[in-house]
C-alpha cells in the first residue's frame, strides 16, 4: 500500500489528519474516545501512518490547542481501545 504510485491527495497530518480525527473519533464525548468501531480507528491510524511516512506533516497554521487536542485524542485511543494492535498503532503514531 505504501509503495504504490498513486496520486497523493492534498492532505497532511496538520491540519488535515487532525480534522479527520476530530470528525470521527470522540463524537459521542471525550469519555468514549477509543471505543469507536475498530474499522474507523484502523482507517484513521492507517491514514496517519501513510502521511507520516510520506513526510506530510504540516501544511498550514498549527495552533497549540489543536496540536495538544490531536495528541490527547491519540493518547486516549492508545489507552482505551479494546484492540491491542490498534492501541499499539495509536501509541506508535503518537510517538512519531
Amino acid at each position: 500500500m505504501f509503495d504504490t504510485n498513486v496520486n497523493v491527495p492534498p492532505l497532511s497530518i496538520f491540519p488535515g489528519h487532525a480534522r479527520l480525527v476530530q470528525q470521527f473519533i470522540g463524537t459521542t464525548g471525550p469519555g468514549n474516545i477509543g471505543t469507536e468501531e475498530a474499522s474507523v480507528i484502523d482507517s484513521i491510524l492507517a491514514i496517519g501512518f501513510w502521511l507520516e511516512r510520506s513526510n506530510k506533516f504540516v501544511s498550514g497554521p498549527l495552533e497549540d490547542e489543536d496540536f495538544l487536542q490531536y495528541l490527547q485524542t491519540l493518547s486516549l485511543i492508545s489507552a482505551n481501545c479494546p484492540s491491542p494492535s490498534l492501541r499499539y498503532g495509536a501509541h506508535a503514531l503518537l510517538s512519531h
